[in-house]
């Protein structure tokens, strides 16, 4: 069980940042969104591993991943084609994991000194104010970072129009909180689809 929720948490938690997992977007801006009403699935099987990936996932979890979009697709107004041919654009997923190093240096005080003028002597005051003096120390944190990406695709034009992702760096979390965090990460996702071109 631990190792099928794995990848999802990679989607979804992030160990240093306020919220779990960020998300960004991109859009072909030649596109009228606005005429789309129908979708279908790439195909049967829509989720993507990509090459390298740490983690494999369930079937469960592509089915999963396909129910939330699906719901926030209704929610929308889109309605699902069983048939892309049928379809104004079709939608495919990609989750991944990969391993990663942060690497960070930061100073840590390790004493003072008085030697503020040659010799010791701040003349004419006396001996210097005492002075913090630091020594540099690295640390590094190797750590899991996984994406949910899904992508659309027009069908009329056969190219890809839109892309939207969420990352986030893994943890240990338990099942049903993988289940909320899921659909948050699609909620956001898709929060910025049919995109509103800027003038």
């Amino acid at each position: 069980m631990k190792t099928a929720f794995a990848l999802f948490t990679a989607v979804l938690i992030s160990a240093c940042a306020v919220k779990p997992f960020t998300v960004s977007s991109d859009y072909d801006r030649e596109i009228d969104y606005s005429g789309y009403q129908r979708y279908a699935w790439v195909s049967e099987n829509p989720m993507v591993i990509p090459e390298g990936s740490t983690t494999r996932p369930s079937p469960l979890f592509e089915r999963r991943i396909m129910d939330g979009i699906e719901n926030e697709m209704e929610l929308r107004g889109y309605t699902l084609m069983t048939d892309a041919a049928d379809a104004d654009f079709v939608i495919g997923f990609t989750v991944g994991t990969r391993e990663k190093l942060d690497v960070r240096s930061y100073p840590t005080p390790i004493g003072f000194t008085y030697w503020n003028y040659p010799y010791g002597w701040n003349y004419p005051y006396g001996w210097g104010a005492p002075t913090r003096v630091y020594a540099e120390t690295t640390r590094t944190t190797q750590y899991t970072e996984g994406t949910l990406s899904i992508d659309i695709f027009d069908v009329e034009k056969r190219r890809p129009v839109w892309h939207g992702k969420a990352q986030g760096v893994v943890r240990d979390r338990e099942p049903e909180e993988y289940r909320d965090l899921e659909i948050q990460a699609i909620q956001e996702i898709l929060a910025t689809f049919p995109p509103v071109p800027s003038e």
